[in-house]
């Protein structure tokens, strides 16, 4: 079993946790399993249990398949409580547990910047309009990053916001809140998947702004507020919103959908794409699978975002969007040709140059790109999927001194580690006999 480094991307050198060391009892490997299932706050490690999902397109024995993973946390939910208390008394919520100042932005200096928390109904009156949750319906288009490195969450929510993922949307984004009179209080309410549970963040819609202005996500439609209301809960989940800088997009995808993410490294001596990758990527898409990739940073510049000669923004994240088979007739014949279409969550005119306009050939992508996390859906999830896969589950923990034996290099200890067997009985439905197994 093996967990795979990722990139990681923002346009600031930032990193979300600190190494410990590499002591025997400290496998880097372990803290990020762990970190895919969020749990550190400004910075810091919390002491949680490891969840630990394996996923097969075969079933997976020994281990017994669980209904856990589709238990919503919304039967012990406290917002419809809290809502109705704050209606009935005509106040407005003000979260306790993330305030509406500057630490909860930046924690480790002060903002480069004065910042004003407004509520959306005075944002949008700046432009003369009335505030509102969603426009129509949402889309992949809605979120724009704003001045926060957190390219990596903005592109998993546009894999979440497309027209396919409309339920597993609403999982993350419940629609019953918004701004009409009679319901709204100021609060709102979002789901992640933390630690092999879903968790519901209730936050207040006090937003920072600098003159009038969303600093961070915000809408192409500028009286809409979910994106942005998403982020502010996303950031609470993490403790600031400066831990959002820098990371994977493969945990952001995690985290709104609860599925698990394979990891592929697409150039340098690193690189682990397998001959099938195409393949893969078309079942991925037809069990409905968020899918993203990214570009490391320029070398000697970590962290940081530039704008490349291609178009493309290296140290930069982007989500895949489509996959398609063409066939171009020349004169001896039909020539199958694959085109990605991948999306810049910037959402303005900075994108690829070459051929095929806002598509590229399959080729190019794999001499451009460094990075694809492909997020699988699990059985319970709210969408309908023709082929699905089957998940089996097994929770557990790190315990040092007893199982935290550290990395295969401490050959003493590294035995201590959990261990598990698993036996693969079938084949995928393709013709090349492997089988499809995922670790999270």
């Amino acid at each position: 079993m093996a967990f795979q480094n990722q990139a990681r991307y923002s346009n600031t050198g930032y990193q979300r946790q600190k190494s410990p060391g590499n002591s025997p009892g400290y496998d880097p490997h372990v803290q990020h399993a762990i970190q895919n299932h969020s749990g550190f706050k400004n910075g810091q490690a919390m002491d949680r249990s490891m969840n630990l999902m394996t996923t097969a397109v075969n079933s997976v024995r020994p281990f017994r398949e669980t209904e856990s993973h589709s238990r919503h946390h919304r039967g012990t939910s406290s917002f419809d409580n809290l809502r109705s208390d704050l209606l009935r008394r005509g106040i407005l919520f003000e979260d306790p547990e993330f305030l509406a100042q500057d630490a909860s932005v930046y924690f480790s200096r002060s903002p480069p910047f004065r910042l004003d928390w407004k509520r959306p109904a005075e944002i949008a009156s700046y432009h003369r309009q009335r505030p509102v949750f969603i426009h129509d319906n949402s889309s992949r288009f809605d979120a724009i990053q704003g001045e926060l490195g957190d390219c990596w969450v903005v592109s998993a929510i546009a894999c979440l916001s497309g027209p396919d993922h409309r339920e597993l949307f609403r999982r993350v984004v419940p629609a019953d809140q918004g701004f009409q009179d009679g319901s709204y209080a100021g609060i709102f309410r979002f789901n992640f998947w933390h630690f092999g549970k879903w968790e519901e963040i209730i936050i207040d819609d006090r937003l920072p702004t600098e003159r009038g202005n969303l600093i961070f996500v915000q809408s192409h439609q500028r009286n809409e507020f979910w994106a942005a209301l998403l982020e502010k809960a996303y950031a609470k989940l993490y403790g600031s919103y400066e831990a959002l800088k820098s990371g994977n997009i493969g945990d952001a995808l995690t985290d709104f959908c609860g599925g698990l993410t394979e990891n592929y490294t697409l150039r340098g001596p690193q690189a682990n794409v397998p001959r099938n990758i195409v393949n893969i990527l078309f079942k991925a898409l037809d069990r409905q699978s968020l899918i993203g990739c990214g570009i490391n940073s320029v070398k000697g510049h970590p962290g940081a975002e530039s704008i490349l000669p291609s178009g493309l923004v290296a140290g930069h994240a982007y989500s895949i969007t489509d996959l398609r088979e063409i066939l171009l007739m020349s004169d001896t014949g039909e020539i199958p040709i694959t085109l990605v279409r991948v999306r810049n969550p910037w959402g303005n005119k900075v994108e690829w140059k070459g051929a095929w306009g806002d598509r590229m050939e399959f080729g190019d992508f794999l001499h451009n790109f460094d990075t694809l996390d492909i997020c699988n859906l699990t059985p319970d999830s709210p969408i309908e999927m023709p082929k699905q896969w089957h998940t089996a589950e097994y929770h557990g923990r790190w315990v040092k001194g007893f199982s935290a034996g550290g990395r295969p290099t401490h050959r003493d200890s590294h035995w201590t580690n959990p261990q598990y067997k698993v036996t693969l009985s079938d084949s995928d439905e393709d013709d090349d006999s492997i089988c499809s197994l995922s670790f999270n």
